[in-house]
C-alpha cells in the first residue's frame, strides 16, 4: 500500500510524513528529480537525484508511472522500480507527491490512498510561508498555486486539515491504521535505529560531504537517516540544543577531524542526551579515532554502526564548562591545528599542522607549571603538556601509551624544558613509543587534574580541547567514567 501525501504546497506535508515515519513503521518512497542536490540530502532521501539528460532517456524507456513539471526546468517522476522494490520487501510506503502526479498514478490501479492536506484558511498558509522566511513573491506564488490544488480536494480518499501539527499527525494514523486493516494488516511501531550523519564541509581536505552521503545511503537500508550540514561549532552547539532527540536508539554519526567529534560530544552531553557516537575519519588530526581503531572504510564503518553495540568511556569536564573526548592541550604545540589556515589544511592535511610545529620548535618557551593530580602536586617548566583519554596524541602513536578510554582516568603527559637538541631527541623517542623513561618526559594518571601557570605568558594564556579553541588556564579537569557511548574496533 502506498500512502500519498498530496495537497497544498507549503501546508507541512513533509513535516506530517517525518512525524509519521518516526513513529510508526512505514518507508519514505523517493521521487525521481531533476534538481541540484542540496546540503542536507543524499540519494534516495528525499529524492531519486538525476540529470534531465538521464530523466529523458528513462522516461522514454518507460520507467515512470507518472511525471510532471511542477516547477520550471525541474522534473519529478515515481520510478516503477523503486515502487516494485518496496513493495516486494512488503514495506508499507509512504510520499509527498504532488496533486497533478497523484492523480496519474491512481490511473495507475495502483494501491494508493490519497490524504489531502491543507490549512483551514489561506491566511493560516500565508502566515506558515512568511515564517518559514520565504521572500513575497515566492508567497504569491504557491498561494495562487494553492488555489488551484485545492480544486483536486473533492478526488481525495481523506482530507486533513493541517493548522495543529500534533492533530493532524494523529487523524493520519487514525485514517492509516483504518486502511491497513481493511487489508488484514496492522500499522507496527517504527523499532529502526535512528541515525544522524554530521559532516564538517572544511574537513578531509573536501570529501567529507562525498563520505558522508555514501555512509547516509548504506545506513538508510536499515535505519532512519537524516544528514546534517555543519559550517561551524556553534551551528553544531544550536543545532543540537534544539533537536537532538533524548533517547539512546539515536546514533550521531561524526564525518570529520578531532575538532568536529569534540564539537559534537560536548553538544550533545551539555543537551542532556543520552545518544551513542561514531566517528568517521575524515579531518586534519584524528587522533581519537586512531585511538580506537576506526579507519576511513565506508562499508567497515557502516557494519559497525548496524552490527555492533557502542562501548561507554570516558569524558572530561573542563573548568565546569565544556566536556572534551579526547584531550585538552596547551604550550608550544598545543594549537597547531588551529593556527594553520584551513585553505592550508585542506591543501596540505596533516602536513600542515606538523610544519606549524616544526616552525614553533625553534623558538619553544618554557613555562612553570603547578600540577596537582589527584591531590598530589608537582611544579617544573614545561614546554607544553596533553591530559588525554586515548593512546593517540599531537600525531604521535603512542604518546600515552598506558592510556584506557574507560578507566575513569585521563593521562597528563607533559614536556619539559629542553634545548632543541635534547628535544629532538625526545621527539625520535615520542616516535617509537620510547619515551616514557626520558627524564624530560612527565607521565602521570588521574581521575582530578589541575593546572596552574605560575607566571602566565601566550603560549600557556589557552588550552586546546579535542582540537579546538579552549577555556584559560587554570584548569579543572574532572574526569566523568563512562558518560557516552562511542562505537569503536578495539
Amino acid at each position: 500500500m502506498l500512502i500519498a501525501i498530496a495537497g497544498v504546497s507549503g501546508a507541512g506535508k513533509n513535516t506530517i510524513i517525518n512525524e509519521l515515519t518516526k513513529k510508526w513503521d512505514l518507508h519514505f518512497m523517493p521521487t525521481a528529480i531533476t534538481r541540484q542536490m542540496r546540503k542536507n540530502e543524499f540519494h534516495m532521501h528525499p529524492y531519486y537525484f538525476i540529470t534531465e539528460s538521464e530523466f529523458k532517456k528513462m522516461e522514454k524507456r518507460g520507467e515512470f508511472y507518472e511525471t510532471c513539471e511542477v516547477h520550471k526546468g525541474i522534473y519529478y517522476g515515481t520510478l516503477k522500480s523503486v515502487y516494485n522494490e518496496m513493495t516486494a520487501a512488503g514495506k508499507t510506503l509512504i510520499k509527498d507527491i504532488d496533486v497533478d502526479g497523484i492523480t496519474n498514478l491512481k490511473k495507475q490501479g495502483m494501491d494508493i490512498v490519497w490524504i489531502f492536506i491543507k490549512t483551514s484558511t489561506l491566511n493560516v498558509l500565508e502566515d506558515r510561508l512568511a515564517a518559514r522566511g520565504n521572500t513575497s513573491d515566492d508567497i504569491k506564488k504557491r498561494l495562487s498555486r494553492a488555489e488551484y490544488e485545492l480544486s483536486f480536494e473533492p478526488q481525495a480518499d481523506y482530507v486533513v486539515v493541517n493548522d495543529v501539527l500534533a492533530n493532524a499527525v494523529e487523524e493520519c494514523e487514525k485514517i492509516i491504521q483504518k486502511e491497513l486493516k481493511k487489508r488484514k494488516k496492522t500499522l507496527e511501531k517504527n523499532d529502526r535505529k535512528d541515525f544522524i550523519v554530521v559532516y564538517n564541509e572544511k574537513a578531509g581536505r573536501g570529501k567529507s560531504a562525498f563520505y558522508a552521503r555514501k555512509i547516509c545511503e548504506s545506513l538508510a537500508i536499515e535505519g532512519d537517516v537524516e544528514l546534517v550540514h555543519s559550517d561551524s561549532e556553534q551551528f553544531i552547539k544550536d543545532y543540537f540544543a534544539k533537536k537532538l532527540p533524548k533517547d539512546e536508539n539515536t546514533c550521531v554519526a561524526v564525518v570529520g577531524g578531532d575538532g568536529t567529534l569534540g564539537t559534537t560530544i560536548d553538544a550533545i552531553l551539555s543537551s542532556g542526551s543520552k545518544a551513542s557516537v561514531a566517528v568517521f575519519p575524515c579531518g586534519t588530526a584524528n587522533d581519537f579515532s586512531r585511538a580506537i581503531g576506526v579507519r576511513r572504510r565506508v562499508s567497515r564503518f557502516v557494519k559497525l554502526l548496524l552490527f555492533s553495540e557502542p562501548k561507554k568511556v570516558d569524558v572530561a569536564l573542563v573548568n565546569n564548562s565544556v566536556y572534551a573526548v579526547h584531550a585538552i592541550g596547551a604550550g608550544n604545540f598545543g594549537h597547531g591545528s588551529m593556527e594553520f589556515s584551513s585553505v592550508g589544511k585542506k591543501r596540505f592535511g596533516m602536513l600542515a599542522y606538523w610544519f606549524k610545529c616544526f616552525c614553533t620548535a625553534f623558538k619553544m618557551r618554557s613555562e612553570k607549571l603547578q600540577v596537582e593530580i589527584d591531590g598530589e602536586e608537582m611544579e617544573d617548566d614545561f614546554l607544553f603538556f596533553y591530559a588525554t583519554n586515548g593512546v593517540v596524541a599531537g600525531g604521535f602513536n603512542a604518546f600515552a601509551p598506558t592510556a584506557n578510554i574507560t578507566d575513569g582516568k585521563f593521562d597528563f603527559v607533559g614536556i619539559k624544558k629542553c634545548n632543541i637538541f635534547h628535544f629532538s631527541w625526545v621527539v625520535v623517542r615520542l616516535i617509537f613509543g620510547k619515551h616514557t623513561k626520558s627524564s624530560k618526559v612527565c607521565i602521570k594518571k588521574g581521575k582530578n587534574i589541575k593546572i596552574f601557570a605560575k607566571t602566565p605568558n601566550k603560549i600557556f594564556n589557552c588550552c586546546d580541547i579535542d582540537g579546538n579553541k579552549g577555556v584559560k588556564l587554570p584548569l579543572d579537569i574532572k574526569v566523568l567514567k563512562q558518560k557516552i557511548s562511542i562505537y569503536t574496533e578495539k
